[in-house]
């Protein structure tokens, strides 16, 4: 995927994030939004799993094993964050513009 999107003059920002618990996952995520603010296109790729609740999905980091819907954490300082769960692949970002 790197070298794909490589070849369609993206630049990979965060390059081979693999395996990332719920702390470096956030990271990402935000880190990602800062460093893409001003881009004509941008690109998450995200290679793990994800759950909807409510009809809002979100990310799982690896750490997680949530089995109900009060185990996924929101960033309102409620339960539930869109970065939340279980990630068993890479987490990747890419900035075109």
């Amino acid at each position: 995927m790197a070298d794909t999107l490589s070849s369609l003059d993206f630049t990979l920002i965060a390059d081979g994030q693999l395996d990332l618990d719920k702390t470096a996952l956030d990271k990402a995520v935000q880190n990602f939004g800062r460093q893409t603010p001003s881009a004509d296109v941008a690109l998450f790729y995200y290679a793990g799993h994800g759950v909807q609740v409510t009809g809002s999905n979100y990310l799982v980091p690896v750490s997680a094993n949530p089995t109900r819907e009060a185990d996924v954490e929101f960033p309102d300082g409620g339960r539930q964050s869109r970065a939340g769960a279980r990630c068993r692949g890479p987490a990747r970002g890419a900035e075109h513009g």
